[in-house]
């Protein structure tokens, strides 16, 4: 995706309805016409090259760590009772925190037994791995956590693609 200069953004606004809304935010064209000092903050806010650019993590990858964290803490917990806790707690319809934490778990243990692949001309040793085996507990949480939003980051780029698809 290219970056924009403040000039092309204030042509298309000049150009647009007053009464028509932009696409993604939904915000009506009338409140940049009438209000030049927020358009300029928002065209700093969105673009790659200004100082302050908005972050790339969403609310629900926020949402589903968080969730996942929680989750993780009960599983590893030594106590039986607080382990079984872990399956009441509530969430959406559609994802499920001990699905993903299992799954995070799974992807782990997985990564270890394949080991360190060979990238490039790096030969062994060049790499740190994270085994899932000798993490503690608090390790064990923190890699079911990353492997949550590493998903959702995987999620957000496909979708990304397939937008950019769309547009050709």
């Amino acid at each position: 995706m290219a970056d924009f200069t403040m000039d092309e953004v204030r042509s298309v606004v000049e150009k647009a309805r007053a009464g028509s809304a932009s696409e993604p935010s939904g915000t009506m064209y009338k409140i940049y016409k009438n209000c030049p000092l927020l358009l300029k903050s928002s065209v700093n806010l969105y673009s790659k090259t200004s100082k302050l650019c908005l972050p790339v993590s969403s609310v629900a990858e926020e949402y589903k760590a968080t969730k996942a964290r929680a989750v993780s803490t009960l599983l590893l917990s030594k106590d039986g009772k607080v382990q079984h806790a872990s399956k009441s707690i509530r969430c959406g319809r559609k994802w499920k925190p001990q699905e993903a934490v299992s799954e995070a778990e799974a992807h782990w243990k997985h990564q270890e037994i394949v080991g360190v692949v060979c990238q490039g001309r790096l030969g062994l040793g060049h790499y740190n791995t994270k085994r899932w085996s000798k993490a503690n507990t608090k390790g064990k949480r923190e890699l079911a956590v990353q492997r949550v939003r590493e998903a959702e980051e995987e999620h957000r780029r496909v979708k990304a693609v397939g937008l950019a698809s769309q547009g050709q």
